[in-house]
């Protein structure tokens, strides 16, 4: 061992982190490096991780939509982990990226996804995005059946509400995927 390691400030804690890795199972090590993934989002490291425990790792993206000025083109970076980039004019489109439970996306989800989103507060969230949503609407039929929508069935499905979304550019359905 020479001086320079005696100074190195990194070479007892890589010994530590060492030390404590090869006491960890597979299984321990796999749940560590998932935990690091999600927080750090390493590309590599989720590709190995894919590899070892199934799947496809990366961000899905459910719906891209709504633009409000030029339409987005997209380009897929990447089919098997399902990469879609966004090349020009995504600051005009919006992405949602919450899971799509089996109740179908509702106009309440939507408010919720909203209010992160844009940081409303939770009373003008929704008109908020019923605003943002009537912006990309492209002719005078669809902003008829979007008026009509929201103002007639909202008041009789109330939380039920299935959320009606104008102009779709990309819609991915995991769970259709896994019943195939």
């Amino acid at each position: 061992m020479s001086v320079e390691d005696d100074d190195n400030p990194w070479k007892s804690k890589q010994i530590y982190v060492f030390s404590f890795l090869k006491t960890q199972t597979e299984s321990q090590l796999i749940n560590l490096a998932t935990k690091v993934s999600e927080h750090d989002q390493p590309d590599h490291l989720k590709a190995v991780l894919s590899r070892l425990i199934g799947g496809v790792s990366g961000e899905v993206k459910n719906l891209i939509f709504a633009a409000n000025g030029p339409k987005p083109d997209l380009v897929l970076t990447d089919a098997v982990h399902n990469m879609v980039d966004i090349v020009a004019n995504a600051e005009y489109c919006l992405v949602y990226d919450k899971p799509i439970t089996s109740k179908g996306l509702l106009w309440s989800d939507f408010i919720l996804w909203w209010q992160e989103k844009s940081g409303c507060g939770e009373s003008q969230a929704e008109h908020s995005l019923y605003l943002r949503l009537k912006a990309s609407l492209g002719s005078e039929v669809e902003k008829l059946l979007f008026f009509t929508y929201y103002k007639d069935f909202k008041a009789l499905l109330g939380e039920k509400l299935p959320a009606l979304v104008p102009q779709v550019y990309l819609h991915y359905d995991l769970k259709t995927l896994k019943e195939l």
